[in-house]
């Protein structure tokens, strides 16, 4: 397994790298399949970044991108090159965007309840500026991302 990362600068980059390392660890994986670019996190980096993935580790059979777009465009080269996904190589993506599900194959994804984030949010900003506090603690269940499993692993 492997993990395709772009943007390094980006805080929530960094927490993505933070769980692909600990998931991996908790599970005793390799760690080091990694690439990290300092380019944008689009469709034609992830195509491009495809080639570093399979020069570095032909044997990975499963790829982890950190946005659906990374993913898409590693789905794109995988067509190109005639790489079966998922039998030859499973992606997935984060981010649930609606294009992952029109991808071909439709793909794997990460989905984040970001409306429910920001509701949640705007509630806390305006409880504090209110300078209300609140004794319960809030319900955090309804914020927790969801695997969206499609056909692309």
């Amino acid at each position: 397994m492997g993990l395709l990362c772009a943007s390094h600068q980006n805080f929530l980059f960094q927490q993505r790298l933070h769980g692909w390392y600990k998931a991996m660890l908790d599970y005793h994986l390799p760690t080091h399949r990694v690439i990290n670019a300092a380019l944008p996190s689009n469709f034609s980096t992830g195509s491009l970044l495809l080639s570093d993935i399979l020069l570095n580790w032909p044997e990975i059979n499963a790829l982890i991108c950190t946005t659906d777009e990374l993913a898409c465009g590693v789905l794109y080269e995988c067509q190109r090159r005639h790489i079966r996904v998922p039998h030859q190589l499973a992606v997935s993506g984060f981010g649930d965007n609606e294009f992952s599900q029109f991808s071909f194959p439709p793909l794997t994804t990460v989905s984040l309840p970001s409306e429910k984030i920001g509701e949640y949010l705007a509630s806390q900003l305006l409880n504090k500026l209110r300078g209300e506090t609140h004794c319960h603690k809030p319900d955090l269940s309804v914020l927790v991302p969801t695997l969206r499993l499609r056909t692309s692993s």
